[in-house]
């Protein structure tokens, strides 16, 4: 039984990560007591070796629960920070919207406010801080704040809620633009993006984006401007004035501006038909000419009107066609952004009759 006892050292992970050195092996058999080859009497021997052993046993035991103990603390830490939330399984509330629709007056900027859901899928609980969204054809929005319940259990849903300004002057694509937690614009996006911005169990702060449009067909400034319709021009009218002694055609169309801005607008008339053609003896304005001013610029509420002449220089021999009409169009705009106008139209024919006397 030649030879010198060996011992190999045992590394643990300590809570701080270090490699630690539980029995170092320089130390077995080292000193005045450094083992010379001879065997110790039976007794003395079996001792030293069940009390190395125990040693060995005793640490190995606190190694091994040290081990354990420092992974369940770095996995709890990984739990603890893990940061998932979706999106509300229903589409962002916006709850002024049916009342949108009442408004006596057309606005091109819509502020509403909005409430966005989102459902905490972490395996910890997790505080809502606050929230950006970026959406296009949206042009401010103010920060989101948590509604009710803050801290959310793992599965909990909870709110978070801000005003929204829709442009409802151009298509919701024309909007590209990133909002970061800070406020911050920047970048490019193709959908919509909900950041929200959550403290974790464990004590981190992280920023998960969203889509919060999932379940919805159309997005807020759809949703938005949709609601509040496309009608800037109401009560509109239109008349008709036939004077046989000149043989003359007058019509105009009126409306009123049902926006809260400034509008500008011009009109514009046109014959369905030509409705001199394949009709005998019937000579007419080429198109009607402006009785008055035909552009302007409209004050909210303000009334428009505009008026054209038509000028039956012979009239037909034979029978008219009835089928020919005279239309007028009102195109408006507000901050130079085309915007859906106003059109309407009279028959054509019983007009030239009256101007001819009943001659046609």
């Amino acid at each position: 039984m030649g030879g010198g006892l060996e011992w190999e050292p045992i590394e643990l992970a300590d809570a701080d990560g270090d490699q630690v050195e539980w029995i170092d092996e320089g130390e077995v058999g080292s000193g005045p007591d450094r083992y010379d080859g001879r065997l110790p009497p039976p007794t003395t021997w079996n001792r030293a070796a069940a009390s190395l052993l125990a040693l060995a046993l005793f640490a190995a035991g606190l190694g091994a629960s040290a081990v354990t103990a420092y992974n369940r603390h770095v996995a709890d830490r990984r739990i603890a920070n893990l940061l998932d939330l979706q999106s509300g399984p229903d589409a962002p509330s916006i709850p002024g919207l049916a009342q949108l629709g009442f408004d006596s007056a057309w606005q091109p900027h819509v502020a509403e406010r909005v409430s966005f859901a989102v459902v905490n899928r972490s395996p910890r609980p997790v505080t809502l801080m606050s929230a950006t969204i970026a959406e296009q054809g949206l042009v401010t929005s103010t920060p989101l704040a948590p509604v009710g319940n803050r801290t959310l259990l793992p599965g909990q849903s909870g709110a978070l809620a801000g005003t929204v300004t829709a442009d409802c002057t151009q298509e919701a694509t024309a909007q590209s633009i990133d909002v970061t937690p800070r406020g911050e614009i920047e970048g490019e996006f193709t959908v919509p993006q909900l950041s929200v911005l959550a403290r974790t169990s464990g004590g981190m702060i992280g920023v998960s984006r969203l889509d919060p449009e999932t379940s919805s067909q159309q997005n807020l400034q759809q949703r938005i401007c949709l609601q509040q319709g496309y009608t800037l021009l109401t009560d509109d009218k239109f008349d008709v004035a036939v004077n046989p002694d000149t043989r003359t055609i007058t019509v105009r169309l009126s409306a009123r501006a049902a926006v809260d801005e400034t509008m500008q607008y011009s009109a514009s008339t046109a014959y369905s038909d030509d409705p001199m053609e394949g009709v005998p003896g019937l000579t007419l304005s080429p198109l009607p000419l402006a009785a008055s001013a035909v552009d302007g610029v409209a004050k909210p509420g303000g009334e428009i009107s505009v008026a054209y002449m038509i000028k039956v220089s012979s009239c037909p021999v034979g029978t008219l066609r009835r089928t020919d009409q005279v239309q007028i169009e009102f195109d408006v705009s507000v901050d130079d952004v085309s915007l859906p106008g106003l059109m309407d139209s009279t028959d054509l024919d019983p007009l030239i009759e009256q101007a001819c006397g009943n001659q046609a």
